[in-house]
């Protein structure tokens, strides 16, 4: 699994998922590693510490704390 960091979050990725970061790294765009379509994106909040995650596929998604695990369940990839 990669780990980003984004804000004062970990967020670790299967390796079946790439990822894009916008340049003030507050949003990570998740995409399917090889069909490159959006699997979501994950939003960091500086002023209220939290994570918003919009998810566009039945993905596995674990927080716990400052930790985000995403998963890209198998029979997607």
């Amino acid at each position: 699994m990669e780990t980003i960091k984004l804000g004062t979050y970990s967020i670790h990725i299967s390796p079946n998922i790439d990822t894009v970061m916008d340049v003030s790294h507050k949003k990570l765009l998740l995409c399917h590693k090889s069909s490159l379509n959006t699997i979501g994106l994950l939003t960091y909040n500086e002023q209220t510490d939290t994570i918003k995650f919009n998810c566009r596929w039945a993905t596995d998604f674990e927080m716990h704390e400052k930790d985000i695990t995403v998963i890209l369940p198998e029979g997607l990839d």
